[in-house]
This record gives C-alpha cells, structure tokens and sequence, in this order.
C-alpha cells in the first residue's frame, strides 16, 4: 500500500501536467509606472488568475528557451520578468509588481530570485528573503495567514485589500517554488531529478491547512515558529538536499493525518486538496 508521501508525489505529477501548447501573452511595461524597474524586461498582466494559472505561466516561461537561460548561456545582463496584479481600492486602481530574476544552476535549472519592486502605487525597496526572515510574521497570525492566501489562490486580485504584506510576499514565492520544479530540462541531474519529485503543491496546501487550524489559545507564538521552521525546510535552507526535505513533507504528514477525516481513497484526497487550494 502507497504511503501518503507517495500519493502526494502521483497526485502533483498528475495536477502539473499542463499543456505544452499554452502560450502566454506578454504586456507592456505600464506607462504610468513611477520607476525605472523593468526596463528591458518583459511584463505579464496576471490579475485575477488563480494560483494555477500563474503557476502554468511561469512553467511555460521557465521551459520557453528564448525567454529562460541555461547555465551555460546565463549572462550577468540577463533579463528579468514582471507580474503585473492591478486591484481596486476606494475606487483607485492599485497595482503590484513581481520580478523574477533567472537564476539557473546544474541541480534546479527553473531556479530564479523573486520579489516585490513596485507596490500599491509606488517603488518598493524590496529584495529576496529567505524563508526564515518571513516565518515570524506567519507565526504572528497563523490563521490569518492561511485564510488571506487562500484567497489569493482563488483570485489574486484581492492582493491590496487589507493583506498583511507577508502574504503578498509569500504569495508568488510560494507559487514559483512549484514552477521551478517544472523545468523540461533533459540533461538534468540526479539530484535535480530528485528535487523535482518532492510533492511542494502538497506540502504547501498541508502547511496552509495547519496554519488555518491552529488554536492561537493553545499554542504560543514561539512554538509554532520552531514548528514551521521545521516544516518549511522542505523547500531547503541552505542545500539541495532532497532528503532532509523529504523528511520535512513526512514529519508535516504525520501532523496533518492526526487531523484529516476524508473518507476518500488517499490518491483522490491528495488530487482533492490540490484542486481546492489551487483552482
């Protein structure tokens, strides 16, 4: 009998399998925009798609050879990529802007940077953050958290309208952390082909849905931050070390199982919970 880790693998195979033949179509850099970001880079409007459509439009980027370098053709004036969500508030259209710096290695070669450059109307001094630099924001409001992400999946653009900013970081971290996985890249390595198998789809909605069922009553802030810190190893800390964060998505299945109730076969649980999270 499979393993829960092992259905989790089929079922996000089985998810990600986009169509080859999807083509994404670029936009124009905003003509109102109060910066310099993005000059010579390419912008993609994607508000409004769930978290599934974006991550079909980076995977199609990351597997376009003309738009994503190799290893052996990145160069230091590589250009990068914008996504663009426009939003409402108080009437105002709003807008934040992602870039996503190409960042190809022998082991992950859909690995990119990603960060917020332009938010709610102005220029935003963002810069990469590790995991670790946003996990104490998450502990600070678990249930919040979980309940504002969810509803960016479903529709991202809702992205200004009272979200914490950690979420909006989070956000497109999250999903090209999918994406990147999906490379097409033939020559990959064997620990890249390892990388690649590790079920992220699954272990993010598994550390949504702890974060959405925590009794902030019972457990303090600082417990629940050495916990995720845990969980989150999963998508690595300092290595490509496929194991340590295999046993990350097992620990965090073994807290999820205590909680789960379905009454559905596991591979269709596992198929379920991608849809409901994802679409």
């Amino acid at each position: 009998m499979a393993s829960l880790y092992e259905e989790q693998e089929e079922a996000c195979q089985i998810f990600l399998e986009f169509d080859k033949n999807h083509q994404i179509k670029e936009t124009k850099k905003p003509d109102d925009l109060q910066c310099q970001e993005g000059e010579g880079g390419k912008f993609y409007d994607i508000t409004g798609q769930s978290a599934k459509q974006v991550i079909k439009t980076l995977v199609t980027i990351i597997n376009d050879p003309c738009k994503w370098p190799t290893v052996k053709s990145i160069t230091e004036e590589v250009k990068a990529f914008y996504f663009s969500i426009k939003s409402q508030r108080n009437g105002e259209s709003i807008e934040i802007i992602y870039r996503l710096e190409p960042r190809p290695t022998e082991n992950q070669p859909g690995n990119g940077l990603s960060y917020i450059v332009y938010l709610e109307g102005e220029k935003y001094e963002g810069y990469v953050k590790p995991y670790q630099k946003l996990i104490p924001a998450i502990a600070k409001a678990p249930r919040k958290f979980a309940e504002d992400i969810q509803k960016l999946f479903k529709d991202n653009s809702a992205i200004v309208q009272d979200i914490d900013l950690v979420v909006k970081e989070m956000y497109f971290l999250f999903l090209f952390e999918i994406a990147r996985r999906r490379s097409n890249e033939e020559n990959k390595t064997e620990v890249g082909k390892l990388l690649d198998k590790l079920p992220i789809p699954s272990a993010i909605a598994s550390i949504v849905k702890l974060l959405q069922e925590t009794d902030t009553e019972r457990v303090d802030e600082d417990t629940l931050l050495k916990t995720l810190k845990s969980y989150f190893r999963c998508f690595g800390f300092e290595n490509t070390d496929s194991c340590a964060r295999k046993e990350a998505i097992i620990k965090l299945n073994d807290n999820i199982k205590k909680q789960s109730r379905s009454d559905l076969p596991m591979l269709d649980a596992c198929k379920k919970q991608l849809e409901e999270m994802y679409w």
